[in-house]
């Protein structure tokens, strides 16, 4: 038999791994088997007199095949040139172990070995063995450090390095640069690394996509760094210690589409290198104690689709320059100290998402303009909606789709997949609007999640409200809110969070049934004219508690005015009579008379009138 290529890739093949195979060729050059759904397990030892062997390639659909490399042991007769093993269960009689077999390779050029959970030290070794390599990932492993690299020699051929999601922790090698000097793609992220960022990258002139995220590196980016990548395109250096100007100054990143900064101690005012970077498609800068005032350079970017500069201490109104952000899809100013009005830009058709919560904003709203506009938060500044009034033209949140995060049940919630798809919300709580909440509203239908909070808004909660078949979440507390709650809210099926805490609403709570037997009396509390469950106010104990209180206070005003009326009748005739006896201070007396009649009449007609 002379079979030279297995190829078994994508056929969802299942049953017990056909082991048989290896025993009747020995004139197999590749082996591939890829997302197929075997069971059972396989030595590599079967392979061992395969020496014409070139090509090995395992991407396991689950881990019910096991892979044995140790046991047991042997020593290949074959020199790969691509070895592949992903996502399956490795060496679990050898507790997860390193392949020893590897030690005797020195012609791969392709090595992956990702998901697997190898322990042990980084095999530097394998870089020292193999100096024509060209691409190697190890990453979601277990290996730790030292992590060490041969000084002496230059891997030339070295394209692809990836080695994230390891524990390595340990420092980047200073000399880094001059091992990998044609590196195009270097992902150590995820890896524990600490101390500086080595000045030596820069000596990548070809790197294209750098990835040094979640780790624990410290300092300056090196001036070096900057002025030597000028073939950049991917630089993620998000959720370090990093600190000092976001790029060098004179950084020579001209090609840079995507930067994502987010979580360091840059803290300094929004310039530096970044500003030479004018083909930037995404920019976050979020969560770096930023200060000062957004530059007018923005305006140079004219391709930025993303820019988060969110939980930064950024302030002043945004420059009219913003506008030439035509392209923007994702704007997030969110948790700054920005004030002022936002500049009115017509030409904003991209725009989906805008988050500007926990700002000082106000005025009206002309970036919310966007008929693209899918999200828009509000929350916690200063917006005065068409001179202070809640108005629908506003509400251009429906048809959400794409979104990561919306606010709901005081909670940011996370969606993910084709559930987007039916999803809406909308947040304006804690801003400062008044007047009564329009109708219009309630033929949302898609909405899932309404939040007014914390505002200042009056009247009665718009029986429209009852069309909102999709809500999930509605939320109307701390406002000041009067009438009745509608009796038709019950028909929300969908409803899974509901208050109108602290409003002055009246009357019975909705009935206990379908999602409103959910809710408790937290959903009503700081209305003190409502009663029904889940309230303890009992609505007929509080109509007889406030009958009688009526009555009373009307038998005590009736008397009152009737006393009033008697003395003021005896007064009145009491003087008649003394004048009558005496003409002679009859004409002294008559204006006086007159006058206070008039006076007492009048105050007795308006007491009555405020009774």
């Amino acid at each position: 038999m002379s079979l030279r290529t297995l190829d078994l890739q994508q056929n969802r093949f299942e049953g017990t791994f056909p082991s048989l195979l290896f025993h009747s060729s020995r004139s197999l050059t590749a082996i591939t088997l890829s997302d197929d759904n075997f069971s059972g397990s396989f030595s590599l030892s079967l392979l061992a007199n395969h020496s014409s062997l070139k090509i090995f390639r395992v991407i396991c659909f689950n881990t019910n095949l096991r892979l044995e490399i140790e046991n047991p042991p042997f020593i290949p007769s074959f020199q790969l040139r691509s070895f592949v093993i992903r996502n399956c269960t490795l060496n679990e009689a050898s507790n997860k172990t390193m392949p020893t077999f590897l030690l005797y390779q020195y012609d791969l050029l392709f090595l992956e070995l990702s998901h697997l959970n190898i322990s042990g030290t980084f095999p530097s070794w394998l870089l020292t063995n193999n100096t024509g390599l060209n691409d190697l990932n190890l990453t979601h492993n277990l290996f730790t450090g030292p992590f060490q690299l041969n000084s002496s020699s230059k891997l030339l051929h070295m394209e692809s390095f990836d080695i994230s999601s390891n524990p390595i922790r340990d420092e980047i090698p200073s000399h880094i640069g001059f091992i990998f000097p044609n590196l195009i793609s270097l992902d150590m992220s995820s890896t524990l690394l600490r101390g500086r960022f080595p000045a030596s990258i820069g000596e990548m002139r070809q790197l294209n996509d750098l990835d040094l995220s979640n780790n624990n590196l410290s300092g300056y980016l090196p001036q070096k760094f900057g002025e030597g990548n000028n073939e950049l395109r991917f630089l993620k250096l998000s959720n370090n210690n990093l600190s000092g100007p976001c790029l060098p100054i004179g950084s020579n990143f001209t090609y840079l589409l995507f930067l994502d900064l987010n979580n360091n101690n840059f803290g300094r005012k929004l310039e530096g290198g970044v500003m030479n970077s004018t083909e930037l498609r995404m920019l976050d800068i979020s969560a770096n104690q930023l200060f000062g005032q957004m530059p007018s350079w923005i305006r140079n970017f004219q391709h930025l689709s993303y820019l988060i500069l969110s939980k930064n201490s950024l302030t002043g109104p945004l420059p009219k320059s913003f506008c030439n952000l035509t392209e923007l899809t994702y704007l997030d100013l969110s948790y700054n100290k920005f004030n002022g009005s936002l500049p009115s830009c017509p030409n904003t058709p991209l725009l989906k998402y805008l988050h500007l919560q926990g700002n000082h904003f106000m005025g009206p709203l002309p970036l919310a303009n966007s008929p693209s506009l899918l999200i828009l938060d509000l929350t916690n500044n200063n917006f005065l909606m068409h001179q202070g009034k809640l108005k629908y033209d506003i509400l251009l949140c429906h048809g959400l789709r794409d979104c990561q995060y919306f606010t709901t049940k005081s909670r940011y919630e996370s969606y993910k997949g084709s559930i987007l798809d039916f999803m809406s919300g909308l947040d304006i709580s804690s801003n400062q609007l008044i007047g009564e909440i329009p109708a219009q509203i309630g033929y949302l239908g898609t909405i899932h999640a309404l939040n007014l909070s914390n505002n200042q808004l009056k009247g009665r909660i718009p029986d429209t409200f009852s069309n909102l078949k999709q809500i999930e979440s509605l939320d109307l507390s701390h406002n000041k809110l009067s009438g009745y709650i509608p009796a038709q809210l019950t028909q929300l099926y969908s409803l899974s969070f509901f208050s109108v805490a602290h409003n002055n609403l009246s009357g019975t709570t909705p009935d206990m049934k379908n999602q409103f037997s959910t809710f408790d009396s937290a959903s009503y509390e700081g209305n003190p004219f409502l009663c029904g469950p889940p309230l303890q106010q009992n609505c007929s104990i509080a109509r007889r508690n406030r009958q009688p209180h009526h009555l009373a206070s009307d038998d005590f005003r009736d008397a009152f005015l009737w006393s009033f009326a008697g003395a003021f009748a005896v007064f009145f005739i009491g003087v008649i009579t003394v004048l009558y006896l005496n003409p002679y201070i009859c004409n002294y007396k008559l204006l006086v008379l007159e006058r206070d009649i008039t006076s007492y009449m009048y105050e007795w007609w308006q007491k009555r009138k405020q009774f």
